[in-house]
């Protein structure tokens, strides 16, 4: 049996707007400063960007309807990501860029409702930004999450994380939200996406940030 891919006319519509926005709004933003984001503005140009694409009608496609997003499904998101890719800035304009395109989709399916108020919709909404923590020191983690030295512990009032992360996607973004990916205590137990309590405490690092001084990157001791 054949498989249907064609889209509905409302993603169509969509597809063609959100075409449009990029290659007219953002590519000259991109042009102008040579696909740099820091020389364009950093935070003040992705706010910028984004505040555009709500009123192009074209933001946050992925994210819950509920929250301010399109709602589309994986299938029907894909030409609209594709679209937006056709600039370097054109994600970040649509909030559609790592690590938050990914941290709305975790939140939106594990969160509850508590943890959907605090985080999800203040990250759909590009109020937040958020970071990914996964890679590790040796011999720690790189992209393989069965090599996690990472522990999350239950301890009363939250959990309790224990560990070092580098190369941190989004690590030096303004009021980040953290989604990392540990193991539970116990070592024979799954692997899974450590979603903070809706008070926030086992969302934080309790730990420090640097650049490390020879390699430039970000890293966390938790």
């Amino acid at each position: 049996m054949a498989i249907d891919l064609t889209y509905a006319p409302e993603v169509v519509a969509l597809i063609e707007k959100t075409r449009d926005f990029t290659r007219n709004v953002v590519l000259p933003i991109e042009d102008e400063y040579a696909g740099d984001i820091a020389v364009a503005g950093g935070d003040a140009i992705r706010i910028e960007m984004q505040a555009a694409a709500k009123e192009a009608g074209v933001f946050a496609p992925h994210a819950p309807i509920e929250y301010g997003g399109h709602g589309l499904n994986m299938s029907d998101r894909a030409p609209v990501f594709e679209e937006a890719g056709y600039s370097l800035f054109g994600p970040t304009a649509l909030n559609i860029a790592a690590p938050d395109e990914g941290n709305v989709h975790m939140l939106a399916h594990v969160a509850n409702e508590a943890q959907k108020q605090q985080f999800l919709a203040p990250l759909a909404s590009g109020d937040m930004r958020s970071a990914f923590a996964m890679t590790e020191p040796a011999p720690g983690a790189g992209s393989d999450p069965s090599a996690l030295n990472t522990r999350a512990e239950k301890v009363p009032g939250g959990w309790k994380i224990n560990g070092k992360k580098w190369f941190i996607t989004g690590a030096t973004a303004p009021d980040s939200s953290s989604s990392w990916r540990v193991p539970p205590a116990s070592r024979a137990a799954r692997r899974s996406d450590h979603v903070p309590d809706a008070d926030g405490h086992s969302g934080s690092h309790r730990g420090s940030t640097h650049r490390h001084p020879r390699q430039g990157h970000d890293r966390w001791a938790l």
